[in-house]
């Protein structure tokens, strides 16, 4: 929007409040006192609309430019083919099996090399100990293959527990009252948990409430209906033969566990080692990854 201009005294122009309510500040032909424009010198100490308009025009510029010159020169400090580091293959394998295989292979190739040879350990040593590795990881994978299976079968029991057991505070609250019946609940193994009434959450107290849940049928003489002896005890049958069955399993797990890692550590030393005096005996680096294959380190 153009300023609007009137015409003063002695022909000099002078600005004239505009639409927006802000006074235009353009130039007088014929300065006054103090050699300031006449608008200027009655909006002293504000700043007027065009100052505050050429400010941001020159700032922006200012930011543009620095822009423009960051831009221009941004190619120069970057790589147009940057090169990625090279991914190293490890020289022995996580896996508990392909350890184990590699320590059978490598132990086979060591028997054939009367020169390679270990403080700590001799190749027939070695020989025979890492086939007893390779026995420990397949021992670990059959202690830990049926607990899936007796884990799966104890959730669906737990579940049919949980959504049941009401049935039975409902016979007791039945035979007694409300107020009443809470109190005869330990007698069929229901304890409080906050503010519920429920069979134990933890497995092994459980398959002993459901004994007491038995004996309490009978007790209470409500061992009779759709959910009364008939139903509870092959539940509790079932549900106590799987959690000793599970705490069996735990057990062979982690004593099978135990022997793998020690057996583990064993052979990762003495693959460790071999590696490292081949090394040192192939000084060649083609050499040295050629008898590395050789000796099964590398496919």
């Amino acid at each position: 929007m153009l300023p609007q201009l009137a015409t003063g005294r002695g022909g000099s122009l002078r600005c004239v409040r505009g639409r927006g309510g802000s006074p235009p500040c353009v130039r007088s032909r014929i300065r006054s006192r103090g050699g300031l424009p006449g608008c200027h010198r009655r909006m002293a100490g504000k700043q007027t609309g065009c100052q505050n308009v050429f400010g941001r025009i020159i700032q922006n510029k200012r930011y543009i430019s620095g822009l423009l010159y960051f831009l221009i020169l941004l190619p120069h400090y970057m790589d147009p083919n940057p090169k990625s580091a090279p991914r190293k293959t490890p020289l022995l394998p996580r896996g508990d099996r392909q350890l184990a295989a590699l320590g059978v292979t490598v132990g086979k190739y060591w028997l054939t090399q009367p020169w390679l040879t270990l403080r700590y350990v001799t190749a027939a040593e070695f020989q025979l100990k890492a086939p007893g590795y390779e026995a420990a990881v397949n021992s670990r994978e059959l202690a830990g293959s049926t607990r899936p299976i007796e884990a799966d079968e104890l959730l669906t029991l737990d579940h049919t527990i949980e959504t049941t057991i009401y049935r039975v505070k409902n016979r007791l609250i039945d035979k007694y009252d409300k107020k009443t019946a809470p109190a005869h609940y330990p007698t069929v193994g229901i304890s409080k948990n906050g503010r519920n009434y429920e069979l134990a959450a933890d497995r092994p107290t459980r398959a002993a409430a459901l004994n007491t849940l038995l004996a309490g049928l009978l007790t209470e003489k409500i061992g009779d209906g759709d959910y009364g002896t008939a139903f509870w005890t092959p539940i509790a049958q079932r549900y106590n033969k799987l959690v000793g069955q599970l705490t069996n399993t735990d057990g062979a797990i982690s004593k099978a566990v135990a022997a793998k890692d020690t057996q583990r550590a064993f052979v990762s030393t003495v693959l460790s080692s071999l590696a490292k005096a081949l090394d040192a005996n192939f000084p060649d680096e083609a050499e040295y990854k050629a008898e590395l294959r050789a000796a099964g380190f590398q496919r």
